[in-house]
């Protein structure tokens, strides 16, 4: 008996310690088995991390590149534009006091001293004279009136040179005195020239001395028994002066 309670005891503990054996083999199977399956999730976690930020690098790196390749144009004309721009505002800042000494030049009228003596327009007889203080006889219209200018005799198409450097003021056509020129000479003088034709003059424009007024036109209906003339007559101020004080 005590023989086999021995054996008993032996087989009970050979088989317990097969057990406890068996038991933490399974453990550690267990343990390896969940360190795996951890370092696999972690690896898996890794590479779909990595995955992900690929992905979302290669989704905003071209949207970074191409904004950065907008921005660089961009910033690149505007800068350009900005120093075209003030490029323009100091070339304009030079050019405007050239311009107004320019436009000033343009619009300057030479100034006849009032003292000097002037070249007549054409050669001629006086056929009507200059009178304002008293009347005279107009043949053709056959009264007395008086004469703010003088008519000075000449033939159909003969040439009427400017007696004075200066800025044609008005250029008109009456049916008294026909085609009229009339030029500022400085100082509020102004001399018109009428009785005209082949007149290529307009308002604005800058007269030398004995440059072509225009030719002498067949006279008016008002002046046909004082024959073919030009009328010249000389202001100051507005008001008619006698022109034989400023000729020579």
């Amino acid at each position: 008996m005590k023989k086999i309670k021995k054996f008993l005891t032996q087989k009970q503990s050979f088989y317990g310690l097969v057990a406890v054996v068996g038991i933490l083999a399974l453990g550690a199977f267990a343990t390896v088995d969940q360190i795996r399956t951890k370092n696999l999730e972690e690896q898996v976690q890794k590479v779909e991390l990595a995955e992900s930020n690929n992905v979302a690098e290669e989704h905003k790196t071209p949207v970074l590149v191409e904004s950065e390749e907008q921005e660089l144009p961009k910033q690149a004309e505007q800068n350009t534009t900005s120093s075209v721009g003030q490029s323009a505002i100091v070339m304009e800042e030079k050019k405007e006091p050239a311009k107004e000494e320019e436009e000033k030049k343009e619009t300057e009228t030479p100034a006849y001293d009032g003292t000097t003596k002037l070249k007549w327009p054409l050669s001629g007889n006086v056929v009507l004279p200059y009178s304002m203080d008293s009347t005279i006889y107009f043949q053709t219209l056959d009264q007395y009136q008086c004469n703010p200018g003088m008519m000075i005799q000449a033939t159909d198409g003969a040439d009427v040179k400017n007696i004075a450097p200066g800025k044609v003021v008005n250029v008109d056509k009456t049916s008294k005195y026909g085609t009229t020129v009339t030029v500022d000479i400085g100082n509020n003088y102004q001399i018109t020239y009428g009785q005209l034709k082949d007149v290529n003059w307009k308002k604005g424009d800058l007269l030398e001395a004995d440059a072509l007024i225009g030719r002498v036109a067949p006279v008016t209906e008002f002046f046909t028994l004082e024959g073919n003339h030009l009328y010249f007559e000389m202001k100051k101020d507005k008001k008619p002066v006698n022109p034989m004080k400023y000729l020579e």
